[in-house]
Protein backbone atom coordinates (compact mmCIF):
# COMPACT_ATOMS: atom_id res chain seq x y z
CA UNK A 1 0.00 0.00 0.00
CA UNK A 2 1.08 3.85 -0.74
CA UNK A 3 -0.43 6.13 1.81
CA UNK A 4 0.22 10.23 0.39
CA UNK A 5 -0.36 12.59 2.87
CA UNK A 6 -3.58 14.34 1.52
CA UNK A 7 -5.41 10.93 2.06
CA UNK A 8 -9.44 10.43 4.03
CA UNK A 9 -6.80 9.46 6.50
CA UNK A 10 -9.70 7.38 8.50
CA UNK A 11 -10.46 5.82 5.70
CA UNK A 12 -7.05 4.86 4.70
CA UNK A 13 -6.42 3.80 8.18
CA UNK A 14 -9.18 1.31 8.11
CA UNK A 15 -8.74 0.23 4.99
CA UNK A 16 -5.27 -0.45 5.42
CA UNK A 17 -5.74 -2.31 8.38
CA UNK A 18 -8.75 -4.18 6.61
CA UNK A 19 -6.51 -5.09 4.42
CA UNK A 20 -3.26 -6.56 6.10
CA UNK A 21 -6.21 -8.68 8.59
CA UNK A 22 -8.77 -9.84 6.85
CA UNK A 23 -8.79 -13.90 7.33
CA UNK A 24 -5.64 -12.98 10.08
CA UNK A 25 -3.85 -11.71 6.56
CA UNK A 26 -4.17 -15.47 4.89
CA UNK A 27 -5.54 -13.24 1.65
CA UNK A 28 -3.63 -13.09 -1.78
CA UNK A 29 -4.27 -9.69 -1.80
CA UNK A 30 -3.79 -8.91 1.28
CA UNK A 31 -1.54 -5.66 2.26
CA UNK A 32 1.88 -6.92 3.08
CA UNK A 33 3.79 -3.49 3.28
CA UNK A 34 2.69 -0.03 3.57
CA UNK A 35 4.68 3.09 2.31
CA UNK A 36 3.43 6.04 4.20
CA UNK A 37 4.55 9.64 3.49
CA UNK A 38 6.77 11.42 6.42
CA UNK A 39 4.14 14.32 6.78
CA UNK A 40 1.54 11.96 8.18
CA UNK A 41 3.71 8.89 9.10
CA UNK A 42 3.79 9.41 13.20
CA UNK A 43 -0.51 9.94 12.64
CA UNK A 44 -1.14 7.27 10.78
CA UNK A 45 1.35 4.76 12.83
CA UNK A 46 -0.74 6.02 16.02
CA UNK A 47 -4.09 5.79 14.14
CA UNK A 48 -3.49 1.88 12.99
CA UNK A 49 -2.19 0.91 16.58
CA UNK A 50 -5.04 2.33 18.30
CA UNK A 51 -7.64 0.65 15.58
CA UNK A 52 -6.04 -2.88 15.35
CA UNK A 53 -6.44 -2.82 19.67
CA UNK A 54 -10.20 -3.28 18.60
CA UNK A 55 -9.61 -6.02 16.44
CA UNK A 56 -9.08 -10.18 17.36
CA UNK A 57 -7.43 -12.21 14.77
CA UNK A 58 -8.43 -15.78 14.03
CA UNK A 59 -5.99 -17.94 13.90
CA UNK A 60 -3.84 -19.04 10.65
CA UNK A 61 -4.52 -22.02 8.50
CA UNK A 62 -1.88 -24.00 9.71
CA UNK A 63 0.83 -24.90 12.04
CA UNK A 64 3.38 -24.36 9.29
CA UNK A 65 2.00 -20.89 8.12
CA UNK A 66 1.92 -20.26 11.82
CA UNK A 67 5.91 -20.95 11.65
CA UNK A 68 6.36 -18.86 8.83
CA UNK A 69 4.47 -15.40 10.38
CA UNK A 70 6.83 -16.32 13.70
CA UNK A 71 10.00 -16.52 11.60
CA UNK A 72 9.51 -12.88 9.98
CA UNK A 73 8.06 -11.46 13.07
CA UNK A 74 11.64 -12.32 14.85
CA UNK A 75 13.80 -11.71 12.07
CA UNK A 76 12.34 -8.42 12.21
CA UNK A 77 12.84 -8.05 15.52
CA UNK A 78 16.25 -8.99 15.43
CA UNK A 79 17.18 -6.49 13.18
CA UNK A 80 15.93 -3.66 14.73
CA UNK A 81 12.21 -3.24 14.44
CA UNK A 82 9.55 -2.57 17.22
CA UNK A 83 6.21 -4.86 17.57
CA UNK A 84 3.17 -3.27 18.27
CA UNK A 85 0.64 -5.87 18.99
CA UNK A 86 1.27 -9.74 20.11
CA UNK A 87 1.18 -12.22 17.64
CA UNK A 88 -0.67 -14.55 17.82
CA UNK A 89 -4.29 -12.42 19.04
CA UNK A 90 -3.85 -9.29 16.83
CA UNK A 91 -2.50 -7.55 14.16
CA UNK A 92 1.18 -6.69 14.56
CA UNK A 93 2.06 -3.05 13.48
CA UNK A 94 5.91 -3.54 12.65
CA UNK A 95 7.54 0.23 12.81
CA UNK A 96 11.84 0.65 11.88
CA UNK A 97 12.18 -2.41 9.71
CA UNK A 98 15.18 -2.94 7.94
CA UNK A 99 14.95 -3.22 4.26
CA UNK A 100 16.54 -6.70 4.80
CA UNK A 101 14.05 -7.88 6.85
CA UNK A 102 11.98 -11.09 5.55
CA UNK A 103 8.63 -9.43 6.55
CA UNK A 104 9.86 -7.07 3.39
CA UNK A 105 11.64 -9.56 1.10
CA UNK A 106 9.25 -12.55 1.37
CA UNK A 107 5.40 -13.21 1.62
CA UNK A 108 4.20 -13.61 5.21
CA UNK A 109 0.48 -14.29 4.41
CA UNK A 110 -0.39 -13.19 8.14
CA UNK A 111 -1.15 -10.64 10.21
CA UNK A 112 2.06 -8.55 10.56
CA UNK A 113 2.25 -5.11 8.45
CA UNK A 114 5.21 -3.28 8.21
CA UNK A 115 4.64 0.12 7.75
CA UNK A 116 7.51 1.95 6.17
CA UNK A 117 8.41 6.07 6.22
CA UNK A 118 9.02 7.38 2.99
CA UNK A 119 9.85 10.63 1.20
CA UNK A 120 6.89 11.43 -0.96
CA UNK A 121 5.28 9.65 -3.86
CA UNK A 122 8.47 8.90 -6.27
CA UNK A 123 9.91 7.41 -2.97
CA UNK A 124 7.07 5.11 -2.28
CA UNK A 125 6.58 4.09 -5.87
CA UNK A 126 10.44 3.06 -6.10
CA UNK A 127 10.03 1.31 -2.84
CA UNK A 128 6.21 -0.50 -3.40
CA UNK A 129 7.87 -1.62 -6.87
CA UNK A 130 11.18 -2.97 -5.69
CA UNK A 131 9.95 -6.66 -4.56
CA UNK A 132 10.24 -9.95 -6.31
CA UNK A 133 6.38 -10.00 -6.02
CA UNK A 134 3.53 -8.07 -7.63
CA UNK A 135 0.22 -8.98 -7.39
CA UNK A 136 -1.41 -5.88 -5.92
CA UNK A 137 -1.12 -2.06 -5.03
CA UNK A 138 -3.11 0.13 -3.57
CA UNK A 139 -2.50 3.93 -3.13
CA UNK A 140 -4.15 6.39 -1.33
CA UNK A 141 -4.79 9.91 -2.13
CA UNK A 142 -7.58 12.38 -2.79
CA UNK A 143 -5.14 13.28 -5.89
CA UNK A 144 -7.10 11.03 -8.18
CA UNK A 145 -5.09 12.05 -11.68
CA UNK A 146 -1.85 11.63 -9.79
CA UNK A 147 -2.85 7.99 -8.26
CA UNK A 148 -4.06 7.17 -12.19
CA UNK A 149 -0.55 7.99 -13.56
CA UNK A 150 1.05 6.02 -10.10
CA UNK A 151 -1.17 3.14 -10.99
CA UNK A 152 0.34 3.02 -14.96
CA UNK A 153 3.59 2.86 -12.97
CA UNK A 154 3.10 0.05 -10.57
CA UNK A 155 4.73 -2.94 -11.51
CA UNK A 156 1.44 -5.36 -10.16
CA UNK A 157 -1.23 -6.89 -11.82
CA UNK A 158 -3.94 -5.32 -9.93
CA UNK A 159 -3.66 -1.76 -8.68
CA UNK A 160 -6.63 0.15 -6.58
CA UNK A 161 -7.52 4.06 -5.60
CA UNK A 162 -8.81 4.57 -2.00
CA UNK A 163 -9.53 0.74 -1.76
CA UNK A 164 -7.71 -2.67 -0.93
CA UNK A 165 -8.14 -5.91 -2.68
CA UNK A 166 -11.05 -6.25 -4.83
CA UNK A 167 -13.86 -5.52 -2.77
CA UNK A 168 -16.51 -5.11 -5.88
CA UNK A 169 -16.13 -8.45 -7.80
CA UNK A 170 -15.59 -8.20 -11.68
CA UNK A 171 -15.59 -11.69 -12.55
CA UNK A 172 -14.96 -11.26 -16.34
CA UNK A 173 -11.73 -8.60 -15.48
CA UNK A 174 -8.16 -10.75 -15.58
CA UNK A 175 -6.83 -11.10 -12.49
CA UNK A 176 -2.70 -11.88 -11.78
CA UNK A 177 0.48 -10.55 -11.12
CA UNK A 178 4.47 -10.04 -12.04
CA UNK A 179 7.19 -11.58 -10.70
CA UNK A 180 6.68 -14.09 -8.12
CA UNK A 181 3.41 -13.25 -7.81
CA UNK A 182 2.27 -15.40 -10.87
CA UNK A 183 1.87 -15.02 -14.69
CA UNK A 184 -0.48 -13.42 -16.43
CA UNK A 185 0.12 -9.38 -16.77
CA UNK A 186 3.11 -8.11 -18.64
Amino acid sequence: AIVLQDCAFERTVQGILWGASSNSGQNCAAVERCYVETAIYERFVDGLIQAATELTIAPVATPQQDETIKRHLQDALDKGAKAHGAYPGSVVILTDVHPDSLVLQEETFGPLLPVIKVEGPEAALRAANATNYGLTTSIWTKDEPRARDMARRCQSGVVTINNVAVTASMPFAPWGGRGLSGSGVT
